[in-house]
């Protein structure tokens, strides 16, 4: 574990604790490995919470 796994754990945190609304804005390439696998689980986890909650994403290209 590095110091970037603490940003990927808050990352997963605050999208997987949100209450109504998630923006992610991000830049070119999109995200893989550790990064975009820690999105899908934390939009996994909020989706399995029950809260309807609006999730965007943008690219910047």
């Amino acid at each position: 574990m590095g110091h970037s796994d603490a940003l990927l754990d808050r990352i997963y945190g605050l999208v997987a604790q949100a209450r109504r609304i998630v923006d992610i804005t991000l830049l070119q390439p999109p995200p893989d490995g550790r990064f975009l696998a820690a999105l899908r689980n934390a939009v996994t986890t909020l989706g399995r919470s029950g809260r309807s909650v609006q999730v965007r994403v943008v690219v910047g290209h």
